[in-house]
C-alpha cells in the first residue's frame, strides 16, 4: 500500500509538472508562430515589390511598334506607385502591423494583375463608334414624336 501511495503521489507531481510546462511552453510557441507569420507576410510584401519593380524595368517595348501612350502612362503610374510604396516600406519596415502587410499585399497583387493585363493587351477594349443621327432618331421614335427628323 505504501509503495502504491508513493507511486500515485509521484505520478500526480509529474502530471502537475507536465501541465505547468505546457502552460509555460504553449503561449511562447503561439507568440513565436505569430511573430514568424508576421515576418513572413512582411517579407512577402518586400519580395512582391521587388519583383514588380524588376518586371517593370525588364519589360521592353515591342520593336517595330509605336509606343502606346496609354500603356506608357499606366506603366509610369504603376512605377511611381511602387516607388512611393518602397519609400513607405523602408521608412516603416519595423512598425508594419499584420493588417497593414495584408492590405499592402492585396494592393500589390492588384498592381501585378494590371501589369499582366497590360502585357497581354487586354487592359481596355476599344469603344465602338456611335452613329449619332441614328441614336437621335431612335430616341425620338421611342418618345413617340410625330416626326423622326432631328
Amino acid at each position: 500500500r505504501t509503495g502504491v501511495a508513493r507511486l500515485a503521489r509521484i505520478l500526480v507531481v509529474l502530471v502537475i509538472l507536465a501541465e505547468l510546462a505546457v502552460v509555460v511552453w504553449l503561449p511562447r510557441q503561439v507568440e513565436a508562430a505569430a511573430r514568424r507569420g508576421h515576418e513572413l507576410a512582411r517579407l512577402r510584401v518586400f519580395g512582391t515589390v521587388d519583383n514588380l519593380r524588376d518586371q517593370i524595368r525588364q519589360s521592353p517595348l515591342p520593336e517595330g511598334e509605336p509606343a502606346d501612350p496609354f500603356k506608357m502612362a499606366v506603366r509610369r503610374a504603376i512605377e511611381e506607385d511602387l516607388e512611393r510604396r518602397t519609400r513607405y516600406l523602408r521608412q516603416h519596415q519595423h512598425t508594419l502591423t499584420p493588417d497593414q502587410c495584408q492590405r499592402m499585399a492585396r494592393d500589390l497583387d492588384y498592381l501585378a494583375g494590371a501589369l499582366d493585363r497590360l502585357d497581354k493587351d487586354h487592359l481596355l477594349q476599344p469603344i465602338p463608334g456611335v452613329d449619332l443621327e441614328a441614336a437621335v432618331r431612335a430616341a425620338l421614335v421611342r418618345a413617340n414624336w410625330s416626326t423622326t427628323t432631328p
